[in-house]
């Protein structure tokens, strides 16, 4: 079982996601905040971080360079969470260079189960 951890300030997308993973027996633990990100990090031991890009005063791209610059959680898998990205061309954008992939929002299921299972 996968453990994912989801971060997402808008808490009804939060919930819906987390329940939509634990249908497909993923192990998740959801934040609605960033601000306590790397204790949870250290305690949850994720293989999956799907976080949201922008979520209040936290910015998500500038997170996951601090996750990634880390060796202890450089192999964790990133993948940015957001409406702000669409396609595979808008994820080109160099801002986006350390996520390890993305979730469009809206996003299907099948869409987020396939790429948080990869």
């Amino acid at each position: 079982m996968k453990r994912i951890m989801l971060i997402e300030d808008e808490v009804s997308i939060l919930e819906a996601t987390q329940i939509a993973l634990e249908m497909y027996d993923f192990e998740v633990l959801a934040i609605a905040d960033a601000n306590n990100i790397f204790d949870q990090i250290e305690s949850f031991q994720p293989e999956i971080i799907l976080m949201d890009y922008n979520m209040g005063h936290h910015n998500g791209r500038k997170i996951c360079d601090q996750i990634k610059s880390n060796p202890a959680n450089a192999k964790i898998k990133v993948l940015l969470f957001t409406a702000a990205v669409t396609d595979d061309t808008e994820f080109k954008n160099p801002l986006f260079s350390n996520f390890d992939g993305y979730v469009a929002k809206p996003y299907s299921i099948e869409d987020l189960v396939e790429k948080v299972s990869r």
